[in-house]
């Protein structure tokens, strides 16, 4: 049991390669292990290639007949995708004993894969360390199971619990704290904002502090027009931009990259966050990461649209300006971690259903 979990946790590793690159798929990782070395490793590294199982065989320094297969999520089993079924591959290999940290939700495969290498006489074991994998393609479980996307929110503010001035963009945290901004940026498929934080702090919205690639963006729109002058629209070429609007304004330009999707709004002319999130999710989108502002932040959180956020407070007063997360909304959410940004604190707090 104890070397199943080290091998796991090996699993996990390798499918941490694969994030912000293979969505809508879940991370994956595959170790091959016989007479008590590995063999062959594998991940699934993009969307369109070969999944973690197939890599891990192509890998594999001698004949894995009789090895055991360490997987963190059970193959696939169904050939609805761009890739041949993994379940066969095992079979066809021989290996003698397969173990799984979770089953797949997916409906098209929820535990026919484990069947089907039962059936071909493979020892299956299933449940190491579940909850570490569970948190591991929490993106991909949420979808799966709700068709909605995985939600955080992020949310930076001083340390006596203001984000800023009213009309003005306010640095509040560090370096480490950017660049952790961005690693967030990279491995979600879609970044969201307001039509506010979009005019005042001009955003790019992109992964400049960290590798990886840009994401989408999804952008809430008000009665005021959004123009076409803001640093994102200059460069759409490897991402989209949705701009959601109700029928109190029309586009008002038309750019290669940026589509706009009107939906019902509220009294206040703004469109409902818990539509843009059915569409995100119909549209095949696994997470959305909310950067706010205030207004936004404060819908997703009254409806309870959440599923995580992300709490950075840095280290210096603003004595006044917009308020951020009371204490008191702090104290009904549970922490899920704490860690020290450079001189920031973050926090990471998950929804009672996450917990």
């Amino acid at each position: 049991m104890i070397m199943d979990e080290f091998y796991m946790r090996r699993c996990f590793a390798l499918a941490g390669n694969g994030a912000g690159q293979v969505s809508p798929n879940p991370l994956v990782g595959a170790v091959l292990v016989k007479n008590g070395n590995v063999i062959g490793e594998g991940w699934h590294d993009r969307f369109g290639q070969a999944h973690a199982e197939v890599n891990a065989f192509l890998n594999a320094s001698e004949d894995p007949a009789g090895a055991t297969l360490y997987c963190n999520l059970e193959p696939c089993s169904h050939s609805n995708k761009k890739t041949p079924p993994c379940t066969p591959l095992v079979i066809s290999h021989r290996v003698n004993r397969v173990v799984l940290s979770n089953i797949d939700p997916n409906p098209l495969v929820a535990g026919s894969g484990i069947r089907l290498m039962r059936e071909a006489g493979i020892e299956v074991v299933t449940g190491v360390l579940e909850a570490e994998g569970a948190r591991l393609n929490r993106f991909f479980f949420k979808h799966i199971q709700s068709g909605l996307p995985y939600v955080t929110l992020k949310i930076a503010q001083s340390s006596d619990g203001f984000i800023g001035q009213p009309g003005e963009q306010v640095w509040l945290t560090g370096e480490e704290s950017r660049a952790w901004v961005h690693q967030q940026r990279a491995e979600t498929d879609v970044v969201l904002i307001g039509a506010n934080t979009l005019r005042v702090d001009n955003p790019q919205l992109n992964v400049r502090s960290v590798h990886g690639r840009d994401p989408h963006i999804a952008i809430l729109a008000g009665k005021e027009p959004i123009l076409p002058l803001q640093r994102i629209f200059s460069s759409t070429a490897d991402r989209k931009i949705y701009i959601f609007h109700s029928i109190w304004i029309s586009p008002s330009f038309s750019r290669p990259g940026v589509e706009w999707i009107t939906l019902p709004a509220d009294s206040k002319g703004r469109v409902l966050p818990r539509d843009v999130l059915h569409w995100l999710g119909n549209a095949g989108f696994n997470s959305v990461f909310v950067e706010g502002g205030a207004v936004v932040i404060q819908q997703f959180m009254a409806q309870n649209l959440w599923d995580e956020f992300h709490l950075i407070e840095a280290p210096l007063p603003l004595r006044e300006g917009i308020k951020g997360v009371s204490k008191a909304y702090l104290k009904s959410c549970t922490c899920h971690d704490t860690l020290l940004l450079g001189q920031d604190k973050l926090r990471i707090f998950l929804s009672a259903d996450r917990s």
